[in-house]
C-alpha cells in the first residue's frame, strides 16, 4: 500500500479516535462488559468494530483479510504483554507515532498496514483510559 507521499489521515485518525472512545467508555457506562479494572470490553469492542475499518478510503487493497489479520494481531501484540509489563503502553504508543510519522513514505504490505492500524486503536484505549482514569 502507499499513498504517494500523503499521510493516510483516515488509517491513522479513525483507529486511534475509536480507540480513544471505547477507552472512555468503562468510565462512562455502568455496564458489566466494561469494568474500570479491565480492558477487555473496550479491547473487545475495539476488535468487532475494526472490520468497518476496511471500508475507509485509504484503505484500498484487494486483500482485506490480510489487513484484518494484521489489526488483530496488531491488537493483539499490543495488549497481551500487558499483564506481565505494566509499562507495555509506552512502547506501543512511541511505536504507533513513528510510524504514523513514516508510513506515507513507505510501502508496506496490507499485513504491516494492519499491525500499525491495531497498534493505533490500542494507543487511543490506552491514552483514553489514562484521561478517563485522572479526570472522571
Amino acid at each position: 500500500m502507499h499513498w504517494e507521499g500523503r499521510r493516510p489521515t483516515s488509517l491513522w485518525l479513525v483507529p486511534f479516535a475509536m480507540g480513544f472512545v471505547s477507552g472512555l467508555l468503562p468510565y462512562l457506562i455502568n455496564h458489566e462488559l466494561f469494568d474500570e479494572s479491565s480492558l477487555m470490553g473496550p479491547v473487545g469492542l475495539s476488535a468487532l468494530l475494526a472490520v468497518g475499518l476496511l471500508v475507509l478510503p485509504d484503505s484500498e487493497t484487494d486483500r482485506k483479510i490480510e489487513m484484518l489479520t494484521g489489526i488483530w494481531l496488531g491488537m493483539s501484540i499490543s495488549y497481551l504483554p500487558i499483564a506481565l509489563f505494566f509499562v507495555w503502553f509506552i512502547p506501543v504508543i512511541l511505536y504507533w507515532i513513528g510510524r504514523t510519522l513514516k508510513v506515507q513514505h513507505s510501502h508496506f504490505p496490507p499485513f504491516r498496514i494492519g499491525l500499525w492500524i491495531g497498534s493505533g486503536i490500542l494507543s487511543g484505549i490506552y491514552v483514553g483510559n489514562i484521561i478517563a482514569f485522572n479526570l472522571l
